[in-house]
């Protein structure tokens, strides 16, 4: 069975999470959340695929037949996603053996082009890169939603390309370079009154230092607490932002329960769950918890 995607995995994670009892769900119950967060047809073959691949990635082990256990593993991912941890998360879901082939061929590959529907010739290219890493297009196009929303890869909607992006951490890259990365990469992109588009900034900065959307928007943060004076934000746009790709990022568990709880409490109907934040790369980063646009600079190097 090829992967399910993140906007289906994460409620039926969460449904578990409501419902276990300690370390276990009844096979019933699992097959109750199924019904309730799918609409396939056939609910009893969908209900056993599914179970397949929380087998696989080693959340689920089915010691009996009426009863299925919750791994350590489980345990990990839930705790990572309930505080955003997006490499913890990346973490747990590379448990998966076909998903872990997946980061291997992008940390490989370091860029992987995504071919529009109707290219046939890149699309054939793209087939016999996949076969070198036992892989199928429906999981390639599954995965590179994965990596991107975990903060590992970076999909650049100006030349249509995948990019690893695992290369940071807390310290890494470092609070200079960033600084220099992003000075040199607004040197080079078109302004207006002086004013870059952050994305713009933000997409040569992560295909040069091979970091993910979700990095530089963090690591910019830190260089502006450092040095408050070194940009001037904005939050007006230059451009319309491109349509093909958006940045999509896991959003903490903590945020999606304080919203039902708000919900409940106040007697209103359950609001549709957003599990995925989406952006386009023009609409910019949050400083402060307001999104910005645009960048100025306004300290000499």
């Amino acid at each position: 069975m090829d992967p399910i995607t993140l906007e289906k995995l994460l409620p039926i994670a969460d449904a578990i999470e409501e419902r276990r009892e300690n370390n276990r769900i009844p096979v019933l119950g699992f097959e109750q959340i199924i019904v309730e967060q799918t609409r396939a047809k056939n609910l009893e073959r969908r209900s056993r695929d599914i179970l397949r691949v929380v087998t696989t990635m080693g959340w689920i082990t089915n010691e009996h037949t009426d009863m299925l256990y919750l791994t350590q593993q489980y345990v990990n991912f839930i705790e990572a996603w309930n505080k955003g941890d997006l490499q913890s998360i990346n973490e747990a879901l590379a448990q998966y053996p076909p998903y872990e082939r997946f980061l291997h061929c992008l940390r490989s590959e370091k860029i992987i082009s995504v071919p529009k529907r109707g290219d046939k010739e890149a699309r054939e290219r793209l087939k016999n890169l996949l076969e070198d890493y036992d892989l199928t297009f429906p999981a390639f196009n599954t995965f590179q939603y994965w990596v991107v929303s975990v903060g590992q890869g970076y999909l650049s909607p100006f030349n249509e390309s995948l990019y690893w992006g695992g290369d940071w951490n807390d310290s890494v890259p470092s609070t200079g370079i960033i600084k220099l990365e992003c000075r040199k990469s607004y040197e080079e992109i078109e302004k207006t009154s002086g004013y870059s588009n952050i994305g713009r900034v933000a997409d040569i900065v992560c295909r040069e230092l091979q970091i993910s959307f979700q990095a530089f928007e963090a690591k910019l943060n830190n260089l502006i607490i450092e040095e408050p004076t070194l940009v001037t934000l904005a939050p007006s746009t230059i451009r319309e932002p491109s349509r093909r790709f958006q940045i999509t990022t896991v959003r903490p568990r903590s945020k999606i329960l304080k919203e039902k709880m708000a919900a409940k409490l106040g007697g209103n109907k359950q609001p549709e769950i957003q599990w995925l934040e989406r952006r386009y790369v023009e609409d910019g980063i949050y400083v402060g918890g307001k999104l910005v646009k645009l960048i100025r600079w306004g300290v000499s190097l």
